[in-house]
């Protein structure tokens, strides 16, 4: 894990279902029913039609990659997923292919990344993201360096 980052799992038609904890861990949505109110990890995980599932983060992140699997967790292709992310300025919405790793997607930076179901059943295995510094941060950090310059120019003027 990023110190100091921490991420909120949630999802429309079902409860979030994700174990972060090794590698066979992912994320999915848990379908409830009458026999299972309340939807668990036994129950049927993948995100199917009418679902998404949403990660949300602390802090504004760039997805770096995203590995997603088709219904049964085998590395299947086929179909897509429906990929939104609110960036600040709008909304980027785009459709990812399913199957293996989805790797530069660096410019995808917000604090929540949403998944829904397009027209395959799918199962997140496993997101990569990087924290992007905040405005503030790196005012501070070139306020900072324009100082240290100002002082060492200053103390060369001076001998």
């Amino acid at each position: 894990g990023i110190p100091g980052l921490t991420v909120t799992v949630t999802a429309d038609g079902g409860d979030p279902y994700h174990d972060l904890s090794g590698p066979n861990g992912g994320f999915g949505v848990c379908e409830r029913s009458t026999t299972n109110p309340f939807g668990n990890a036994g129950s049927q995980d993948n995100v199917t039609s009418g679902q998404s599932i949403a990660l949300t983060f602390n802090q504004a992140v760039s997805l770096e990659s995203l590995t997603t699997f088709s219904a049964g967790h085998g590395n299947h292709s086929g179909g897509f997923i429906d990929y939104t992310v609110n960036d600040g300025n709008g909304t980027l919405d785009l459709a990812l292919p399913i199957g293996g790793a989805l790797v530069s997607l660096g410019d995808r930076v917000g604090t929540t990344h949403t998944f829904a179901y397009v027209d395959t059943q799918f199962y997140g295995s496993t997101v990569t993201v990087n924290p992007v510094p905040e405005p503030t941060s790196i005012a501070l950090f070139a306020l900072g360096a324009g100082g240290l310059a100002f002082a060492r120019r200053r103390r060369r003027s001076v001998t």
